[in-house]
């Protein structure tokens, strides 16, 4: 129900835990979309965020659904937003798009709510382009929300820690459960981002002081906003 992604030489850029998962039941075959280039380390990184975030999108939007288990091309001009949320987010996969094309996909049930990548739906919208989506019957589509807005466990990543750049859609994201994480074999079990305490924290803690030092000059009418 959601390709993976590839650069043009056919590398993953995200879905490689879908990858696995799909290698533990034994299926050989994956759908998957596939850039027009190989994308640049920053943008694999967001491109991961944006993948893994894309189930907990808040906008509603409808549009024309196909055949129940089967793909299909959805017209943009079938897409209504009802309700618009998560801005940013919106914007961050418009940026993406812009950049790359359509990379992504839609799952919508027979009634025409999408229920997968909403937001996703609201930037084609928005940029005219058409969804390619999957069709499952309202009652799979309950029970796929169900599932995705449950409990995951813990990340596992004793297998692909020392093999980059996978590690970029562990370290960076924040509160994850680092179980089997080197800073859990080391006895620090870590909940936060590495990214942010090791690179991001270090240079805001600077910057923040200097600006409340410049606000808090005399005469200065500088509002900061933190």
């Amino acid at each position: 129900m959601k390709p993976v992604i590839l650069n043009a030489d056919g590398t993953l850029v995200a879905g490689h835990q879908r990858t696995k998962g799909l290698q533990a039941i034994g299926l050989t075959h994956t759908p998957a979309v596939m850039l027009g280039t190989k994308v640049r380390l920053q943008d694999e990184i967001q491109f991961n965020l944006l993948h893994n975030r894309v189930e907990t999108e808040a906008s509603i939007v409808y549009a024309e659904s196909g055949v129940i288990g089967a793909w299909s091309w959805i017209p943009w001009q079938s897409i209504r937003v009802a309700e618009r949320k998560n801005l940013s987010f919106v914007n961050a996969i418009a940026h993406m798009t812009a950049g790359h094309g359509p990379w992504g996909s839609v799952v919508i049930d027979d009634q025409g709510r999408i229920v997968l990548n909403a937001e996703y739906a609201v930037v084609a919208s928005i940029n005219r382009f058409d969804l390619l989506a999957w069709t499952v019957t309202s009652a799979d589509a309950a029970q796929l929300h169900t599932d995705l807005t449950g409990e995951y466990g813990v990340y596992d990543w004793t297998a692909i820690e020392s093999k980059a750049p996978v590690w970029n859609q562990h370290i960076v994201q924040p509160k994850r459960l680092r179980k089997f994480s080197s800073k859990a074999k080391a006895g620090k079990l870590a909940y936060g981002s590495e990214t942010w305490d090791q690179l991001v924290t270090p240079w805001l803690k600077p910057t923040v002081l200097r600006e409340l030092r410049t606000a808090s000059a005399p005469g200065s009418v500088r509002a900061v906003d933190h």
